[in-house]
């Protein structure tokens, strides 16, 4: 059976974090992922939030971008100490 353009299937859906869901998932807390916010991205700045009303939500998909480029930079630290 074909599913429509429409389908959840066919999009990749971003879920929005809430502060508390990106702390568990970084291990960081509140004040360092502020501090991270005010970095621009080629310092490891850290995402900033969506706002939806007066709620501040964070694009899953940027979230775990920011994590996987900071275990790339441990990598290549890693390899430059070898």
């Amino acid at each position: 059976m074909p599913t429509s353009p429409n389908s959840t299937t066919d999009i990749d859906i971003d879920r929005l974090l809430r502060l508390q869901d990106v702390k568990s998932l970084t291990g960081l807390s509140r004040t360092t992922l502020y501090e991270a916010m005010r970095r621009p991205a080629w310092q490891g700045g850290f995402p900033r939030p969506i706002k939806v009303r007066r709620i501040s939500a964070w694009p899953e998909s940027e979230v775990r971008d920011w994590i996987e480029a900071r275990k790339q930079e441990r990598l290549a630290a890693q390899t430059l100490i070898l």
